[in-house]
């Protein structure tokens, strides 16, 4: 028998809206967000990682544990702000190859 992949992934594609941020100040936001939600182990159980952040359209391409998917949809409904400043992210699709995020 083939072993199996533990490790599988969902991208998510997200639209950041009514704010003007950097991709690493999006990535600190969503790991201190999660760590605030669900602890040290469900950052590291998540598997964070941003992988794409266009700051001209601010939609961004995050990477997460297939497991974790519904926290970090949970994560992203919860950031309201940043700074003192309005921040909305939508999520608008979400896919297990990167390549259907970006066709």
């Amino acid at each position: 028998m083939m072993p199996v992949r533990q490790n599988r992934r969902r991208y998510l594609l997200v639209d950041v809206f009514r704010g003007e941020i950097t991709g690493s100040e999006l990535n600190q936001i969503l790991k201190e967000k999660m760590t605030q939600l669900y602890g040290a182990k469900g950052l590291s159980e998540a598997n964070l990682k941003l992988i794409d952040f266009d700051s001209e359209s601010n939609a961004a391409i995050i990477r997460c544990n297939h497991k974790s998917i519904r926290s970090l949809r949970a994560t992203l409904a919860l950031i309201t702000s940043y700074n003192s400043r309005p921040l909305t992210i939508n999520v608008i699709k979400s896919s297990g190859t990167i390549k259907s995020l970006k066709s």
